[in-house]
């Protein structure tokens, strides 16, 4: 396969159908925006709101990329839920897709660490419905999008082979690897897995702010700073020289450990050279994930100093007596901690073969950090506000 960079990638996907879910996710509205610029018709089922906007919310989650992003193909919005059986809402749609769909893309999921009942019924039922849906529209490729923490608490090097874990941090990882299962079992034969680490934002110049950011993952870690720093100013009314100053506040986490930190526009460039692969189906798993990612101590640090925020002891256990603030710190972070606070590798061997023009940037200097955290911080961690749909 050529450079997936290149101008072949438009060429093979134009004209594909693309049937999608969690359009106005973090990851599925970037997906969206590459394949409607790469020439294709994309089919995003929407949940309807009270208000039945969801169509609309749809469009609007494409708005902040619209300038970077030149729409060459066709949106068409279904409504649904992965949730109920069947998908669809109106039988009319599955006659409509029947037998033209090119691939079925599975995005939608529950991020919630500890909502057991959200993440049945989003991540296992509805990867469940999902696979009968592929079914019921005879779709030639089934791409699901499962999580890299299938691996549960294992540490070392987790290759694209390994199998989900039989221990894990939280439902949200139980359920995912529950929802490879149900997917696996019911139609393994068409069927590509992709596992993303942390999603964060675009790197790459065409993309850079073009993308609100998710606040799960690294910057649901650094909202709860963000706000700290902001209550501080609410109460003070200012910070010398602007910062806050943490004075050897302890902040825990194993300081040499590897963070797997995915750029959102490399994990499509990613994904879509995998969808275009034939080779990748039949259950095959592939990581979407950085090959060397920056390490815990040093990212918090950069991080902290572009929010304001110095003089914090990065890295270490909160043994003994805490102060106040260590308290509430330690609770903020802790459902982070078994994403950037242990020693661990995602293997990206099977995925960069069959991927060869990605050069994914490294994430370790402060101009890169800058780029991932301004949007966040331009937000004020409180997401975008949209304005209308695009026209």
């Amino acid at each position: 396969m050529k450079d997936i960079n290149d101008d072949s990638l438009g060429t093979m996907m134009k004209g594909k159908v693309v049937v999608l879910t969690g359009a106005t996710g973090f990851i599925g509205s970037a997906l969206v925006a590459k394949l409607l610029r790469e020439s294709a018709t994309v089919v995003a089922v929407f949940r309807p709101g009270r208000n039945g906007d969801g169509a609309r919310r749809v469009r609007d989650s494409l708005t902040a990329m619209r300038p970077f992003l030149t729409e060459r193909g066709t949106l068409h919005v279904v409504p649904g839920d992965v949730t109920r059986e069947g998908v669809f809402y109106n039988r009319e749609d599955v006659e409509r897709w029947k037998g033209q769909v090119d691939f079925l893309c599975s995005v939608a999921g529950s991020i919630q660490f500890f909502n057991e009942q959200s993440n049945q019924a989003v991540n296992v039922v509805g990867a469940r419905n999902m696979a009968g849906l592929a079914i019921d529209l005879a779709v030639r490729r089934f791409i699901h999008f499962s999580t890299a923490y299938v691996c549960g608490r294992r540490t070392g090097l987790i290759t694209e082979s390994d199998g989900p874990s039989d221990s894990y941090s939280n439902s949200y990882e139980e359920s995912k690897a529950r929802g490879e299962a149900e997917v696996l079992n019911t139609i393994r034969k068409i069927t590509t897995i992709v596992r993303p680490s942390i999603v964060v934002g675009p790197l790459s110049d065409s993309w850079v702010r073009s993308q609100p950011p998710t606040w799960e993952g690294y910057y649901g870690f650094f909202r709860g700073f963000y706000l700290l720093r902001r209550k501080f100013l609410r109460e003070f009314g200012d910070l010398p020289g602007g910062k806050l100053d943490l004075m050897s506040t302890r902040i825990p986490g194993d300081p040499m450990a590897e963070i797997n930190l995915i750029p959102v526009d490399s994990l499509v460039r990613m994904c879509l050279c995998l969808m275009m692969n034939d080779s990748t189906v039949g259950g095959k798993i592939f990581h979407l994930a950085h090959p060397k990612g920056p390490i815990y101590r040093s990212l918090v640090e950069k991080t902290l100093s572009l929010m304001h925020i110095e003089n914090a002891t990065v890295g270490v256990d909160l043994d003994g007596e805490k102060t106040p603030l260590e308290v509430k710190i330690e609770e903020a972070v802790t459902p982070f901690l078994p994403y950037v606070g242990v020693a661990r590798r995602f293997s990206m061997k099977k995925t960069l073969a069959l991927c060869p023009g990605e050069k994914i940037p490294p994430i370790d200097d402060y101009l890169t950090i800058e780029r991932l955290i301004q949007p966040a911080l331009s937000a004020r961690f409180r997401g975008i506000e949209f304005q209308g749909p695009p026209t």
